[in-house]
């Protein structure tokens, strides 16, 4: 089956994450937040999803370091990540602090947003003969 994990600090958002994606087909995990990086990855490591729904602004986390970490850890380095966020600004520095040392800048979707829109991201990044 098709997982997806998310990591957000908004649990309304969490639970319309799961709702729209679970009645696409997809197992949706929420991974709880935690201050020490290590228990993030390792609960995003548990969790074993095929994607990262990841906001960018989470009390205590540096989404920087998840990202990073996720794409630089041999176990966890073919997660593709979605970040959400309504933060322009911040976005774009995430993007170019993660192209400046040559990682992948993750796909965004910009809060707010459609939920067809967020079905058909999450279709797209899965790609029709992946799984």
């Amino acid at each position: 089956m098709k997982t997806v994990a998310v990591l957000d600090d908004d649990q309304a958002l969490i639970e319309l994450y799961q709702t729209v994606l679970e009645e696409e087909g997809y197992a949706v995990h929420a991974v709880p937040i935690s201050k020490q990086l290590s228990q993030v990855l390792a609960k995003i490591n548990a969790a074993h999803p095929d994607i990262l729904i990841l906001d960018i602004h989470i009390p205590g986390i540096n989404s920087f370091d998840v990202v990073k970490s996720i794409q630089t850890n041999p176990e966890t380095s073919k997660v593709k990540v979605l970040v959400c966020s309504a933060s322009r600004p911040s976005l774009n520095t995430l993007q170019e602090m993660l192209t400046k040392d040559g990682l992948t800048a993750p796909l965004v979707l910009e809060k707010p947003f459609d939920l067809d829109e967020l079905s058909e991201t999450i279709s797209a990044m899965f790609g029709k003969n992946q799984f």
